[in-house]
């Protein structure tokens, strides 16, 4: 009798310390998963208590999870959440989410940073977020920057605008079964992207360009735009340099169809004089890759 007791006070203990950790699981396209096979994200969160959470959103590359980013959570209010993010160890964003109860049991949550509304939507559970139905952004000047429509999770549709209002491209997706592939050598590539840079005369720069582009369902190459600048003149050689790649792409392949895929190439400056090559992973919006 005194082992079971033993037993059951100890089988007590490891389930209130599993209490204070959820670990949720992703497949492509956000689809909620119930194990860790055909996962592609990982949210783990941690109950720090005092009303402070943590959430931690881990990406598997290769056979590994890496640690993408993290939210601090302080709980204000029932349905007042701040949430901070780290990426790098820094503090790339803050904001306060409100959560307004739904009919049917959903959310209608609104993320507002300095009295600007940075995101709104519904969704099922408060955390981790779980969309249903449309959400929308918004860019820093409080134009829109998409409506998508999402069905447990998963993205079905989009539309898109630039910061100065301008129509983008429409249903664009950020995770699928196959992404796009470019049969162009590296070498090659790197030669086509230096060359552009080559034909103007660069002073002291140093730095990353992130030139986001869609690869649409046929294979052309649509979209060229900056995601994250050093200056203009500099900017538009990048978005010439990808909107004349050579060749061909084969498209991204979501459930069986060919879709739109949103990919981002870094260009990375030590020197006025080095151009340095890319082959780096951007988790936000998509990969480059070769063949």
């Amino acid at each position: 009798m005194k082992k079971n007791i033993i037993l059951f006070a100890w089988i007590i203990c490891i389930s209130l310390q599993l209490a204070g950790q959820e670990i949720y699981y992703y497949g492509i396209n956000n689809k909620p998963l119930a194990d860790e096979e055909n996962a592609v994200t990982m949210i783990r969160i941690n109950n720090k208590g005092n009303n402070r959470i943590e959430l931690e959103t881990f990406i598997k590359w290769r056979t590994d999870w890496k640690s993408a980013f993290i939210e601090k959570i302080k709980i204000k209010m029932e349905n007042e959440y701040l949430v901070r993010k780290f990426a790098n160890g820094r503090q790339v964003d803050k904001y306060i989410r409100f959560y307004s109860p739904e009919p049917g049991g959903t959310f209608e949550f609104v993320e507002m940073n300095n009295d600007a509304v940075k995101r709104k939507g519904s969704t099922t559970v408060r955390l981790p977020l779980n969309f249903e139905g449309e959400v929308i952004e918004y860019f820093k000047n409080a134009a829109i920057k998409s409506k998508s429509i999402y069905k447990n999770n998963q993205l079905v549709s989009n539309e898109n605008w630039l910061a100065n209002g301008e129509r983008y491209i429409d249903n664009i997706f950020y995770s699928v079964d196959i992404p796009p592939s470019y049969n162009i050598e590296t070498d090659n590539l790197l030669a086509h992207v230096s060359n552009k840079f080559s034909q103007h005369k660069l002073i002291d720069i140093a730095g990353t360009i992130l030139v986001g582009f869609v690869i649409m369902e046929n294979g052309d190459l649509a979209g060229a735009r900056i995601v994250d600048g050093i200056q203009p003149d500099l900017d538009q050689i990048a978005v010439e340099a990808v909107r004349s790649f050579p060749g061909k792409w084969k498209p991204a392949v979501l459930n069986n169809e060919n879709v739109r895929f949103f990919c981002t190439m870094p260009i990375n400056f030590k020197t006025a004089d080095e151009f340095v090559s890319f082959d780096q992973i951007d988790f936000t919006g998509g990969m480059l890759f070769y063949q």
